[in-house]
């Protein structure tokens, strides 16, 4: 999971359906009550679209963002750990500070705190362009992923009360292929910019898409939501916390789900860490092609989720999330043979593919299983707990990639996470998810004698 998106592998910013005080508040949102539309309903409400098209865009910027850090550390120290180490500084905030911020923004007058996220990211991102030194560049990183975590939230309240409860779904599913599209485009585009006009030049790109998402949210116009006027306490906030976790702990399925990929996600970890140490250091590709290389896996997301609208309910979603996550695990699993360029294109695909068959029903299914009432602090305690599983890899990647060697460690790994996808097939949550017997509340009770936490 990642930035205000549900659970998941990809740690890439999505757009997340956490429910919020206003979806099914006694509010009257702003929006249209003529029930369901579609895509073009909201696409016609002038509000949205600006709303949209600004945080489109300022996706873009981090594509761009994404792939110049990585490519500026990978150059300055050709060190695997280095990596690591951009990468951990981005997690950090998402686990320390996560869970909460939701409380804050729900406090908050909403359209200022993205306006203000948007400003503050922007004049982040440029300081990297001047950045003295990769410490520095460590420091900003780490603040603008800070900044990050009150965007989505925020947006994630307002949109409803824009576009009416009825057409939500649209709206946050336009979000999703709008990212998708992103992540298509957005790693070759990176590349490409950075090979022809310099590294920095993908910082520059990505402030001016924060400053354009800014000026787009500042003409949005709707009615402001109401904020809590009672002080927040610190038991508050840890009452709060707690509630997300025993609600998982009562919930079989999603107990499952959770302990299944915390393990998974501990080794991919190593994976995200060393991929671009054996792309760029071990390969020595240049950076227009790891760019192109990240689109094409991409493209494999973006088949991956049009295959699913149409085979996912005959599989049944047990079986498609274990085979995204198996796909995964065979895709990591091959490094170990130390695949060229010509091998590892159509295997970006295969990654694209399993990516897919994971996020996609993986969402689904904490959506439904979850109560309205919880499904932000689920998806928050959620998110931090695979977070911190992943920290394994991004902590410990570099040092376990010079005694072993960069590819064996990400073979191992991804024969680790086949492993595990093969032995969960045999839970009787497993069995369950494939029946499609998904309760609303999430409260499904124990089956004697098995239990995978």
């Amino acid at each position: 999971m990642g930035d205000g998106k549900g659970p998941g592998v990809d740690g890439r910013r999505q757009e997340g359906a956490p429910a919020q005080p206003g979806i099914h508040g006694q509010q009257k949102p702003c929006g249209s009550r003529r029930g369901h539309q579609g895509y073009g309903a909201v696409l016609r409400d002038a509000r949205f679209l600006r709303l949209w098209v600004g945080q489109s865009i300022s996706n873009f910027g981090d594509a761009l963002t994404r792939m110049a850090l990585l490519i500026l550390v990978a150059q300055k120290t050709a060190s695997a750990a280095s990596i690591s180490a951009i990468a951990a500084v981005q997690l950090v905030p998402m686990i320390a500070f996560g869970p909460f911020i939701g409380v804050l923004v729900d406090r908050w007058n909403r359209k200022a705190v993205m306006i203000a996220a948007d400003v503050v990211r922007g004049l982040l991102v440029l300081g990297i362009v001047f950045a003295p030194n990769l410490a520095t560049v460590y420091g900003l990183a780490f603040l603008s992923a800070t900044a990050s975590l009150f965007f989505m939230p925020a947006r994630t309240a307002v949109v409803p009360e824009i576009v009416g409860k009825e057409n939500f779904i649209s709206a946050t599913a336009l979000g999703q292929v709008t990212y998708q599209i992103v992540t298509l485009v957005g790693p070759a585009a990176g590349g490409a910019i950075t090979g022809l006009f310099g590294v920095r030049s993908a910082f520059l790109v990505d402030a001016a898409t924060f400053f354009v998402s800014a000026v787009l949210t500042l003409s949005v116009k709707c009615p402001p939501i109401p904020v809590a006027g009672k002080r927040l306490t610190t038991a508050e906030f840890l009452r709060s916390f707690r509630q997300g976790i025993g609600f998982l702990a009562g919930s079989r399925v999603l107990r499952y789900l959770v302990v299944v990929f915390a393990i998974s996600v501990s080794a991919l970890g190593f994976v995200t860490v060393l991929g671009p140490d054996y792309y760029l250091n071990i390969l020595k590709m240049k950076a227009e092609m790891f760019g192109v290389l990240r689109s094409i896996e991409g493209a494999g997301m973006l088949v991956g989720a049009a295959l699913l609208g149409q085979w996912a309910a005959r599989l049944g979603r047990g079986r498609v999330i274990l085979g995204g996550l198996a796909l995964v695990g065979v895709w990591s699993a091959a490094f170990i043979v130390r695949p060229g360029f010509a091998f590892l294109v159509p295997w970006a695909v295969l990654s694209g593919l399993g990516t897919s068959a994971i996020n996609v029903p993986l969402s689904a299914v904490f959506v439904e299983r979850t109560d309205v009432e919880m499904r932000g602090r689920v998806f928050s305690v959620t998110n931090s707990l695979l977070n911190v599983s992943s920290l394994a890899g991004l902590g410990f990647g570099g040092a376990v990639a010079r005694a072993f060697g960069t590819a064996n460690c990400m073979g191992v790994c991804g024969a680790f996470v086949l492993l595990v996808a093969t032995l969960a097939t045999r839970h009787a949550a497993f069995r369950e998810l494939n029946a499609g017997s998904a309760r609303a509340t999430g409260m499904d009770g124990e089956v004697e004698g098995e239990s995978l936490a």
